[in-house]
Order: C-alpha cells, then structure tokens, then sequence
C-alpha cells in the first residue's frame, strides 16, 4: 500500500486519478485536504471514511466500487459533481445537504427512495438509472436538470416529470410506462428513450419537434408513421 507521502507525488494541479488500481484501504488519502478532484472509481473501496475531511473536494469518483454507506460524505459540502454508480447504496439521505451538487450518478445501486434529493435543486445531470426506484416525485422541484437518466427502475408514473422543462435528454427505457402524455411539454428534448415499456399510444410526443433521436422499441405500437411524420428531423428507432 502507498503511502500519504507516496500519494501526495501523485497529485497534479489538485487532482489525484486512482482509477483501476485495486484500492481497498483509502486511509492514507486523509491528509491529502488541499485535494481538488479525486478519481477512485473501479477500485474495491468499501469504507470512505477517511475521505470525510477532504473538504477542498470539488470532483468525486467513487463509481464500481462497494460502498454502501454514504454518511462520511455528508460533509463534502464544496462537490459539485459526485459520480457513485455501480455500488451498493441504498440510502442517499447523507446526500441531502451536498447543495452545491450540478452533477450526481448513482446509477446501479439499490436505491428504492429519492426523496433525500428533493433540495438538491442546483443538478444539471442527474443519473438513477439501474435502481428500484417506483416514486419520482421528489424530483418535481429539480427545474435546473438538463439531462435524467431514469432507465431500468419500477416507474408508472412520469406526470412528476412534467415540469422539468429544462431537459434536453431523458431516459425512461425499461420500466412499466404506459402513459406518456405527462411528457408532452417537454419540449427541449433532443434525446428521448422509451425502450421497454408498455406503452402504444405515442401521439403525445408528436410536438417534440426539438427531437432529434426517439427511441420505442420493444413496447405496444403499432405504427410509429405518424410521429414519423410530425418529427421529421428525429432518428426515430422503433
């Protein structure tokens, strides 16, 4: 195991990248605190801990790891992006004060309640894919997000979505849609994604016109030609 010293060398311009190095023990990173950015992703971290003092902290990889306890994170108040995907995490409410955040990944963990997120209203990007999430209407008030990555959760429900005007890229794939109409005044998006879902009535999005690719493959339409033609300028991938 390196040392704090050994790490320290390792730092350029405030940023350290430990991507892929079969990291499991982070204590010697503790003193680092004049850290800026810090990339541990695909590594075999369980405890963070020791990274709760690293408040000089702006950029944070922790994705592929097997972290399921987020708490020593809570006081990282400088993040503005977190990446956390391809973990273990099921309660994010450690999340709820990183207020600064304009980017935040959970994809693929085990998160059922997002409601933790709800004041998180400075987030661009958010990323939920891969969870077991069937609620979204925490997210009602998150009016900044340009990009929602929702795909492969337990979702019915969209209409909590239909004040997210700033979005220009939304997935939905792999969940139990059957009602799209909630979407219907989106109308920044350039990048929809509808893939499995229960869904046979499109017409709704027919004034998407900002839609550049549209993705319906593997629901209940019969005849995407209509949309088709109220959409000529969207890849349309039935």
């Amino acid at each position: 195991m390196r040392t704090t010293a050994e790490y320290q060398a390792m730092i350029v311009d405030g940023s350290l990248d430990l991507w892929g190095n079969q990291i499991s023990d982070v204590s010697p990173l503790a003193g680092l605190t004049g850290l800026t950015e810090l990339y541990l992703g695909g590594n075999q971290i369980s405890d963070v801990s020791p990274l709760a003092g690293l408040t000089g902290l702006t950029v944070l990889h922790l994705g592929g790891n097997q972290i399921s306890d987020v708490s020593p994170l809570a006081g990282l108040t400088g993040l503005t992006e977190l990446y956390l995907g391809g973990n273990q995490i099921s309660d994010v409410s450690p999340l709820a004060g990183l207020t600064g955040l304009t980017a935040l990944h959970l994809g693929g963990n085990q998160i059922g309640d997002v409601s933790p997120l709800a004041g998180l209203t400075g987030l661009t990007t958010l990323d939920l894919g891969g969870n077991q999430i069937s609620n979204v209407s925490p997210l009602v008030g998150l009016t900044g997000l340009t990009k929602l990555q929702l795909g492969r959760n337990q979702i019915s429900d969209v209409s909590p979505l239909a004040g997210l005007t700033g979005l220009t890229v939304l997935y939905l794939w792999g969940n139990q849609i059957s009602d799209v109409s909630p979407l219907a005044g989106l109308t920044g998006l350039t990048e929809l994604d509808l893939w499995g879902n229960q869904i046979s009535d499109v017409s709704p999005l027919a004034g998407l016109t900002g839609l550049t690719e549209l993705y319906l493959g593997d629901n209940q339409i019969s005849d995407v030609s209509p949309l088709r033609l109220a959409l000529p300028n969207a890849q349309i991938f039935p």
